[in-house]
């Protein structure tokens, strides 16, 4: 005959393992789960799960104002207070604690939202956008006057978001979104860019320096701007929106939106400094390899004695849009840079772009000429 015995566990009050009873129970939080990529498992509150990735809310909604950070909320009646939260959330009821499936976080229209924490995105699309604006409502709303989505408008309040900047073993860092797969749309938001920190040598940033970083080996994916704002607030600063790594094939995606430094257009009407226009270089960048080992992620600039040439391959999508008067006083929001500008186009805003004999960005891919 075969003696079964009781179960025990470990008892943390106590400091001791004893027998189980009726009333007891192991923690999920006390259940070794490996961190392998392929395990599947994941410790939710009340209990070990496995199967199918689980269903994330089609959208949650942060308001600083009204919100509440506390698990189960989220919702437009009880929205969460700050977007690391949000995302914090999104991560934990993921599968495996990978975020991989399409979600959307609307914020609320006209605040600011500052974010500390990297978000690793391992699938599905990942969307920011507004909701609540007073003029225009919700990222899901009617088109205005029967033709243009709301995030287009000039005057939509625009809920801003502001990464923050750390500093990790000697290298500066900003928050952001790495793209291991899957893609990000930002949609009516403005992402203003951090002041330059104390060092601000160039040597001193590292691949973390741009909000959207396209991780190695990503070989699709996209960045989606519709009706964004890139704010660049410090041009001795090297922060930017997209960095595109080493071995990495990413798209850049563009209709209605506008990279600007210190709140304005780098446009010929308005007279930017050589400052300005050479600060604009820092919005995309193209990071380079190392010699010996090109899958290594090193700082944003190398020398020549250290650094092969940048790597990694961007594939443009970039619309060239005329502001139209939509209502008797507002207009859409017009696309800046416009692409094929000689002097003030798409190319001066990429650093780490190589070059052909004829002048020819061999490492981007567009459908007209930069």
């Amino acid at each position: 005959m075969i003696t079964y015995q009781t179960p025990t566990f470990y008892d943390p009050v106590n400091q001791v393992i004893r027998t189980m009873d009726p009333t007891a129970f192991l923690p999920p939080t006390q259940m070794p789960v490996s961190a392998h990529v392929g395990n599947t498992i994941q410790a939710l509150s009340d209990g070990l799960y496995v199967g199918s990735p689980i269903s994330l809310p089609s959208a949650v909604y942060v308001n600083t104002a009204t919100g509440v950070d506390a698990p189960g909320n989220g919702t437009l009646a009880v929205p969460y207070n700050t977007l690391d939260y949000a995302v914090a959330q999104l991560t934990s009821e993921s599968v495996n604690s990978q975020l991989q499936t399409s979600t959307i976080i609307a914020l609320q229209a006209g605040q600011t939202f500052t974010t500390a924490n990297n978000v690793n995105l391992y699938g599905g699309t990942l969307t920011l956008t507004f909701y609540g604006d007073p003029n225009y409502g919700s990222y899901n709303s009617p088109l205005v006057a029967g033709t243009t989505n709301p995030w287009l408008m000039t005057n939509l309040e625009r809920p801003v978001i502001e990464p923050q900047v750390t500093n990790v073993n000697g290298y500066w860092n900003m928050a952001g979104i790495n793209v291991y797969a899957g893609n990000v749309v930002l949609q009516g938001v403005q992402v203003t860019l951090p002041m330059a920190p104390a060092e601000p040598a160039i040597s001193l940033y590292s691949t973390a320096a741009d909000y959207v970083r396209s991780m190695d080996l990503v070989t699709s994916g996209y960045l989606k701007l519709s009706g964004t704002i890139i704010n660049m607030q410090d041009i001795t600063a090297f922060w930017g929106i997209l960095g595109i790594n080493a071995q990495s094939a990413f798209t850049l995606i563009q209709y209605g939106s506008q990279f600007q430094v210190a709140g304005m257009l780098a446009s010929a009407a308005n007279s930017p400094s050589a400052a300005q226009l050479a600060a604009t270089s820092y919005f995309i960048k193209f990071y380079p390899d190392y010699v010996g080992n090109n899958q290594v992620q090193g700082i944003l600039y190398n020398t020549a004695t250290t650094a092969s040439p940048a790597s990694g391959l961007l594939r443009v999508l970039w619309t060239d849009t005329t502001s139209f008067i939509v209502e008797t006083t507002e207009t859409n929001l017009a696309s800046f840079p416009v692409a094929y500008s000689p002097g003030y186009g798409l190319r001066n805003y990429m650093y780490g772009v190589n070059y052909d004999s004829v002048n020819r960005p061999w490492n981007v891919s567009s459908s007209r000429e930069l």
